[in-house]
């Protein structure tokens, strides 16, 4: 098991997760490309941009959004850096689905949903983050019960 703590839209929390399988040596770039590229176009989306405002806001054309995301042309460090800025995600969102024998990924999907959370429900999710293993378990025993009541 391996436990990462992550910073992202200044929420802070930890996730457990166990090692999952890792990349071949031998994977075509190609591959490694395409998957970049599906990976960009999942935060695209999560952000709520069309290709086409992204390509603005990068100053690209959205036919280069479009050959980012199929994997038809490989995105320089450079412009992934720009997308990432852009789309608030970290670098390591980019290649997540990529598994090496060093790191593991993270839920980065999950980052995407605390980011969409609304100022007063970060607040809610900072304060509770400062809570004990205990203090937060009740909590969470707490929240179960109002959503049971609220069905």
């Amino acid at each position: 098991m391996y436990v990462h703590s992550v910073h992202f839209s200044s929420l802070r929390f930890s996730l457990v997760e166990a090692p999952t399988g890792t990349v071949s040596a031998k994977m075509h770039s190609g591959v490694i490309d395409a998957r970049v590229g599906r990976r960009l176009r999942l935060a695209r989306e999560a952000r709520g941009f069309t290709q086409k405002q992204l390509a603005t806001a990068v100053g690209l054309a959205f036919q280069n959004i479009q050959k980012y995301e199929t994997g038809d042309v490989r995105i320089s460090a450079g412009r992934l850096y720009q997308f990432a800025q852009t789309l608030r995600a970290p670098l390591s969102y980019f290649y997540s689905d990529l598994q090496d024998p060093v790191t593991t990924s993270v839920d980065i999907d999950l980052c995407f949903e605390l980011a969409r959370l609304s100022g007063q429900r970060q607040r809610a999710m900072r304060e509770f983050l400062k809570l004990s293993e205990n203090h937060a378990m009740a909590l969470s025993e707490i929240a179960g019960c109002l959503n049971q009541r609220r069905s």
